[in-house]
């Protein structure tokens, strides 16, 4: 009978626990740094010059993709933590049930709580190197491949995505 779980007073099965990611709430800042994108791009491409346009665009762009991607795996590095969360507390509802608090203490022992910030650490890490790395190769890319004739707004859009980005990560810690 140890797979099941005492559960608002019921007993159900543990594989019936719905283990909950929380929301990928990085999605939304870089939806909305997409959408900045092809307003900008749109409005320099009408009102402006089709060069300052292309050129703000992949600056924009080189700091867009870099984002996008350590949000993904920040995600998956709070996906893994909750995860870990999820199964300590189907352990502690099922030594509940039991009446047996030993059982929580000599279970939840193994899952070490350094090791899980260690990992989260260590993917942050690996996230932060890979953005970094993406930016570099993205730069590259545009000044090898595109060839943009003004590489100052590059720059500017460039650091223009990078200060967006800045601020709807301000926003987003206030709000936690």
């Amino acid at each position: 009978m140890l797979n099941t779980a005492n559960q608002g007073g019921s007993i159900r099965p543990i594989s019936a626990l719905k283990l909950q990611t929380p929301e990928p709430f990085y999605l939304r800042g870089i939806l909305f740094q997409v959408f900045a994108l092809a307003v900008a791009g749109t409005l320099l491409w009408v009102w402006g010059d089709r060069d300052e346009a292309i050129s703000v665009v992949c600056g924009v762009a080189c700091a867009l993709l870099p984002n996008a991607y350590f949000a993904f795996r920040l995600h998956r590095a709070t996906q893994l933590h909750v995860e870990t969360e999820d199964v300590e507390a189907a352990v502690a509802s099922v030594a509940e049930w039991r009446d047996d608090p030993g059982a929580t203490n000599r279970v939840v022992s193994k899952v070490s709580a350094r090791a899980d910030i260690q990992n989260s650490a260590r993917l942050l890490v690996l996230a932060q190197v890979g953005k970094i790395l993406l930016s570099a190769t993205c730069f590259a890319l545009v000044f090898a491949v595109v060839q943009p004739p003004n590489p100052g707004l590059v720059f500017v859009g460039f650091g223009g995505g990078w200060l967006l980005h800045t601020l709807l990560a301000i926003r987003l810690m206030r709000a936690a």
